[in-house]
């Protein structure tokens, strides 16, 4: 995929984006109130995730949940680990998740 930009400098390392908790390539910007599909270059609204605002998460006894690795991340220095991923609190609500799910 030639001219595709490497994950870290797309819209899903953005701090207003809220990942899909199953799919993380979809998403929606709170931002513009749009939804992103695949990886796209960010807009001028892109503020990358700061890590004070992480490290306050955790010492206020929040968790974080990794979105690729679908665990939930407890400290900052788990957080380390799955930082590419795009750990976050927040999470796009998907209400038709269970036209999805299989009786049984």
């Amino acid at each position: 995929m030639t001219g595709e930009k490497p994950m870290n400098e797309t819209c899903y390392k953005c701090s207003k984006y809220l990942a899909h908790p199953i799919f993380p390539y979809i998403g929606k910007c709170k931002e513009l109130d749009i939804m992103t599909v695949e990886i796209r270059e960010p807009c001028q609204k892109y503020v990358e995730q700061k890590i004070e605002e992480v490290k306050e998460i955790f010492e206020a006894g929040g968790i974080l949940y990794c979105p690729v690795c679908k665990d939930p991340i407890y400290t900052f220095e788990e957080y380390l680990k799955h930082k590419e991923h795009k750990p976050s609190k927040n999470f796009l609500i998907d209400e038709t998740i269970i036209e999805e799910t299989y009786p049984g």
